[in-house]
């Protein structure tokens, strides 16, 4: 039972003594080739097993960067602060209301007014339009001795004048229903609305 873990054990043993021989000989052929590719300076020595060829770089650069990094944070944080002290004396904001908008805000235009109401002609009654004549005056006609007289008004108009009776009609449109002491009746026809017109 023994013999067997001990077989297994030496060769793991020596596979990795192989491959650790395998990975020397191959770090010293990769540094050898590195070494006959670059050009030699006269004024830098070459690089020898005492001192690697890159050994000095990365400590110069570890030096170097924090340094650096360091200084550019300092030189934010001072700009920043020096911003927030400009931004602290500035006056405070005012708010923007109707009488006094701000400078820097939006400018609200009034709503526009709105529409008429549009009465609807369709549904409303017609109306006649009022007597474009005046009365001017009165009269009583006699026809014959003992008869009952006509009662008689004058009526002017911007072109003609009409002296009328009960029953005739103006222009076509104006019936003369009656004829009072101040007042006349009129009837519209076009419509069949009565007015009253009193003498001026």
């Amino acid at each position: 039972m023994k013999s067997p873990l001990l077989i297994a054990l030496a060769l793991a043993l020596g596979a990795t003594f192989w491959l650790q021989q395998g990975e020397d000989d191959g770090t010293d052929l990769v540094a050898d080739r590195r070494a006959s590719a670059r050009p030699q300076h006269a004024d830098r020595p070459a690089p020898t097993a005492d001192r690697p060829a890159r050994a000095a770089a990365p400590a110069t650069n570890n030096a170097v960067a924090p340094d650096a990094a360091g200084a550019w944070l300092a030189h934010s944080v001072q700009a920043w602060q020096e911003r927030r002290q400009q931004a602290d004396a500035l006056p405070p904001a005012r708010t923007m209301t109707a009488a006094a908008p701000s400078a820097w805000g939006a400018v609200v235009p009034p709503p526009p007014p709105a529409p008429p109401k549009q009465d609807r002609v369709a549904d409303a009654t017609p109306v006649a339009p009022p007597f474009p004549h005046q009365w001017v005056g009165r009269f009583d006609d006699e026809a014959s001795p003992g008869s009952k007289p006509l009662r008689r008004a004058v009526i002017s108009g911007s072109v003609s004048t009409w002296v009328v009776r009960e029953g005739d009609v103006i222009e076509g449109q104006w019936r003369v229903d009656q004829i009072q002491e101040r007042l006349v009746r009129l009837t519209y026809l076009p419509l069949q609305q009565s007015q009253t017109v009193a003498m001026k």
